[in-house]
């Protein structure tokens, strides 16, 4: 696996893993490593009247690949087909995680990604600002201009 992943971040906070400020040194001048705190995955999905987008994924919190136990992203007039969704991070493992994005149709039909599953460590989720918001089922995030 890449170091960076496949998904669309589009914003972050940060914090130590124990609380600690960042920088601070550890047991016998050790680093503490920064995770995030907060992370928001973001897809681009053309989806029909009444369908929305979930994320479902490896954790408890991602429904454990049940997607309607995954939380809802949300769009509006504005920002469709862009759907985001912000979620803490806090307690993510720190080996990372998988998920994918789900589109449940108003008939309850479920349309996974047709690609590999995304993934995400707190390391990516730091090097990803420049990253762009991918379509539904793209494996590769776009770069942004200028980035």
């Amino acid at each position: 696996r890449s170091l960076l992943g496949s998904c669309g971040i589009i914003s972050r906070e940060m914090r130590p893993a124990d609380g600690r400020q960042p920088g601070r040194a550890g047991p016998e001048g050790a680093s503490w490593r920064v995770f995030p705190n907060e992370v928001s995955l973001a897809v681009l999905a053309e989806t029909r009247p009444g369908s929305c987008v979930r994320v479902t994924g490896s954790i408890e919190q991602l429904g454990r690949w049940n997607p309607h136990d995954g939380p809802m992203l949300s769009t509006d007039p504005k920002t469709y087909p862009k759907w985001s969704l912000s979620l803490n991070a806090a307690c993510w493992p720190e080996g990372g995680i998988e998920y994918k994005f789900v589109i449940v149709e108003p008939d309850g039909n479920l349309v996974w990604e047709d690609c590999s599953n995304r993934w995400l460590s707190a390391e990516a989720a730091q090097a990803m600002r420049s990253w762009g918001t991918p379509w539904f089922g793209q494996t590769d995030p776009p770069i942004l201009e200028g980035a």
